[in-house]
């Protein structure tokens, strides 16, 4: 006989063996009353409360993700009638369970829940509602005020306009000091007696100029050098750079009425500078004598002749030299050195001017492309109205006037490049990079042809040798210009592959021009652009003189920006120091972002 029993647990077995039962589970249904319920979802979420590290979360396991309980109060009081201890309870409640809801981003949350508020209403009722909801801190109100070249009379205006909107701002005080840490005393203003070149009078004139000049260089440097590695912005360049050394740049530029200087383990000295800086930095007459080359002895006419010997100069061979001078008085025949150096940097440390050799270089190219594209317009002149042409000359037949100076100067606007009225009809770097580019050479050489066939098809010919002759050196040059420029480390690879392409252009250049003359910006690329290169492997915009110019143009829109001041030295005195702020390494670090 088999029995069956519903739960074997409490079944008195009397049977001789365990093969007389047949056991079978069922479930048992517990009925509770909704108070009961009550009761033990209440005792288990207590217990696991008082479980839990902060006393209002529990956690059930479960298959998957676990199931967490928050406890929140039930509270009687509105926020705007409690108290200020419990409006703060309540804020940390929130908090946390913003925290845990956006997975540790509740910064983001929260900026998303003020991003979505409905209207502008509710806007204005919060920011009406109570105290300030922001505050901008110390280190950001002094970046505010140097980025916008604010003065202390109009930051005060900025600081109630934003208190009035419930936004706090740092004390003025503690700004100030923050701007003092940066500047430490380390600038000195005063009206000083110089030099100045009038362009009327071609004279000398003296009269009185602000200055701003740096109380210590050295304190300067190295607090800058801190800065950078408490950053951890101090590369060495994969080995480029000794690990022993930290290369720092000392330098300056000459630009409109303001004249800079920048200073850009063991520290190695390198200088930089347009080509009249570094020539009256290191003594020379200047970039116009006879031995007008700062690296070598030779003359302005032997720099045509590559073939020929270039003696090196060194700060002892310059030193000679200065002797020599001092006993004769005649610069031509001391190698043109008539003063010390400011600087006792070697000169295999003194980085050519690379931007300066683009502008004086391509401007070069292209005034003989310019005159070229005339003389197609004065044969053009002759074969269309022989009458009046033959009577023309330069004097009133101006250069700018015919249709094939016009069409390239069209395809030059096109390119949004425009030549500076004042300076000679010049060109800046920006212009230079983009109209080197390959397809713009084509485009400005190409038009040649395209004016001329459609004018005058008779001279098709001559427009054709010309469109060829230009397009080939300057793309030869452009080649030249880029990798020289190059703002990072150059591999042996490349500065192999760009002395081939200088050797390339310089064949071109005395093949085809040979009206043309070898200036002193030609000379230093073809003798003393590869040389830098292979003794230090950092191309001439990473060493050069492009950061000088920035320091320029940062300065001048400082100046420009400056309101309130009536005085050129405490302009100058205030834009200096704005400009510190602004280059200072945690305010351009975060500005950079």
């Amino acid at each position: 006989m088999t029995t069956h029993h519903a739960n074997m647990n409490t079944h008195i077995c009397t049977h001789a063996s365990l093969t007389d039962h047949t056991y079978s589970k069922q479930k048992t249904h517990t009925c509770l009353t909704p108070d009961e319920e009550e009761k033990i979802g209440s005792d288990i979420l207590k217990r696991k409360f008082a479980e839990s590290a902060d006393g209002r979360t529990a956690v059930f396991k479960r298959p998957g993700k676990p199931f967490i309980t928050t406890k929140t109060l039930n509270p009687k009081t509105p926020s705007e009638e409690c108290a200020t201890s419990t409006l703060r309870k309540r804020s940390l409640q929130i908090a946390g369970f913003r925290e845990r809801v956006s997975c540790c981003s509740s910064t983001r949350q929260q900026l998303d829940e003020l991003k979505h508020l409905r209207s502008d209403a509710e806007v204005t009722d919060l920011l009406q509602s109570g105290g300030a909801l922001l505050k901008i801190p110390t280190t950001d109100l002094v970046e505010l005020k140097s980025f916008f070249n604010l003065s202390w009379t109009r930051l005060r205006k900025l600081k109630k306009w934003l208190y009035e909107r419930k936004i706090s701002t740092a004390n003025e005080q503690d700004v100030r000091e923050a701007h003092k840490h940066i500047i430490q005393d380390n600038l000195v203003g005063a009206w000083q007696l110089l030099h100045f070149y009038t362009e009327e009078g071609h004279a000398q004139e003296i009269r009185r100029a602000p200055i701003v000049t740096v109380k210590s260089i050295k304190d300067k440097v190295f607090s800058i050098l801190d800065e950078y590695n408490e950053l951890n912005q101090l590369t060495w360049h994969d080995g480029a750079i000794p690990t022993s050394e930290v290369w720092l740049k000392l330098g300056g530029d000459k630009g409109a009425d303001t004249f800079k200087m920048m200073v850009g383990k063991q520290i190695r000295l390198f200088m930089f500078g347009d080509y009249e800086f570094l020539t009256k930095i290191y003594g020379l007459t200047g970039p116009n004598g006879r031995h007008c080359c700062l690296y070598c002895k030779t003359t302005k006419k032997d720099m045509a002749v590559p073939e020929k010997v270039h003696e090196e100069r060194t700060l002892a061979t310059m030193k000679e030299s200065l002797e020599k001078f001092r006993e004769k008085a005649v610069a031509k025949e001391c190698y043109n050195v008539i003063r010390p150096p400011v600087f006792n940097i070697p000169l295999d440390q003194v980085c050519p001017p690379g931007l300066h050799l683009s502008l004086g270089i391509f401007l070069k190219l292209y005034v003989a492309f310019e005159r070229e594209c005339h003389a197609l317009d004065m044969a053009m002149a002759g074969k269309l109205r022989p009458e009046t042409a033959l009577s023309k000359t330069r004097a009133n037949f101006p250069i700018e006037s015919g249709p094939v100076v016009c069409g390239v100067e069209k395809v030059l606007q096109d390119l949004s490049v425009h030549r500076q009225a004042y300076h000679g009809k010049s060109f800046v770097g920006n212009h230079i990079h983009k109209c080197l580019k390959p397809t713009n050479i084509d485009r400005l050489t190409g038009q040649v042809e395209e004016t001329v066939r459609s004018l005058c098809p008779a001279l098709h010919d001559e427009s054709k040798a010309v469109a060829v002759k230009y397009n080939a050196i300057l793309k030869l040059y452009g080649r030249c210009h880029s990798a020289m420029n190059a703002g990072y480390f150059l591999p042996d690879h490349e500065i192999d592959e760009l002395e081939d392409n200088i050797k390339g252009f310089f064949t071109c250049f005395r093949t085809d021009f040979h009206g043309e003359s070898t200036t002193p910006k030609l000379h230093i690329m073809e003798m003393h652009v590869v040389p830098w290169l292979r003794r230090w492997h950092a191309g001439l915009g990473v060493m050069g003189e492009q950061g000088g110019e920035s320091v320029h143009v940062q300065l001048n829109t400082i100046m420009r920006d400056l309101r309130g001041f009536t005085n050129d030295l405490t302009i100058l005195e205030h834009a200096v120091k704005a400009q510190w702020i602004q280059s200072s390494p945690h305010m351009y670090a975060k500005h950079a972002k």
